[in-house]
């Protein structure tokens, strides 16, 4: 949900507080309700909302889930030395615990 979020984000389409239009949420909201769940509205106003909103939402075109928002995007550059901490490359260089 969390990549969802920040992909809709990075495309531009978001308000400027980041957060995609109420369709968009409710189709979100739906996607990944069996693993989070929006603290508001109340859990029985999101079912009947998001139920509502749902179908209305796709027929204009969103969707809860976006493949292109689930991979890499390409637009920074990782840090190689954070990259090597969470085991994904190596350092560019030794880090102070490195065997002399």
């Amino acid at each position: 949900m969390i990549g969802q979020l920040f992909g809709l984000a990075n495309a531009g389409k978001t308000n400027a507080k980041g957060m995609p239009g109420l369709l968009q949420l409710a189709l979100i909201g739906r996607e990944f309700q069996d693993v989070i769940r929006f603290t508001r509205p109340p859990r029985a106003v999101q079912t009947m909302m998001f139920g509502l909103l749902g179908p209305v939402g796709r027929l204009r075109g969103y969707r809860g889930l976006y493949p292109e928002y689930s991979r890499p995007h390409g637009r920074t550059t990782p840090d190689s030395a954070v990259l090597a901490i969470a085991g994904l490359g190596p350092p560019d260089s030794p880090g102070p615990d490195a065997d002399a």
